[in-house]
């Protein structure tokens, strides 16, 4: 990228910002600077990488959720690496969502009217089993500390509760 890790996070840091995510591009080799340069900044770092994807109208934004999800994008990022010559990646749909469990997926689309976006993001939601009808309250917990200390509204007990965006 245009940035080094500990450059991002200085920044964030410097902003007075609480976490700070960098998602390099079908990678996770900036993670490990970033960690330590935002353990150093008392930044907490969310780790992350962008998958992008061969076939498919957008990118995804990955957050792995524990220790086994990010085993399981690392194996990604090998299998779509193996695939595609020296400095490259070719990763499918099918790819991410297999490899899914224990990842939060946020789509990046490449152009937010393309008319296949819609269609995506519906398989990406129905490759998973589970998908969330309300906000965990731990993350309600964190975001309301947060949303406090930055004047924004608290996140929705359910989805059903947000406001109104039709």
């Amino acid at each position: 990228g245009a940035s080094h890790a500990e450059e991002m996070v200085g920044r964030a840091a410097a902003l007075k910002m609480a976490a700070i995510a960098i998602a390099d591009r079908n990678t996770l080799a900036g993670v490990v600077r970033a960690h330590v340069a935002a353990k150093e900044t008392g930044l907490r770092f969310i780790v992350a990488t962008r998958l992008v994807l061969a076939d498919a109208p957008a990118d995804l934004i990955v957050y792995p959720t524990d220790r086994a999800a990010y085993g399981r994008l690392a194996r990604l990022l090998t299998l779509g690496k193996r695939r595609a010559a020296k400095g490259a990646c070719r990763l499918t749909l099918e790819d991410a969502t297999a490899a899914g469990e224990g990842q939060l997926f946020a789509i990046a689309p490449h152009d937010p009217f393309d008319a296949m976006l819609a269609p995506f993001a519906q398989r990406l939601a129905g490759a998973h089993r589970e998908i969330p009808t309300s906000t965990p309250p731990a993350w309600r917990d964190r975001w309301a500390t947060e949303a406090a200390r930055y004047g924004q509204a608290p996140l929705p007990e359910t989805f059903e509760d947000g406001p109104d965006v039709g």
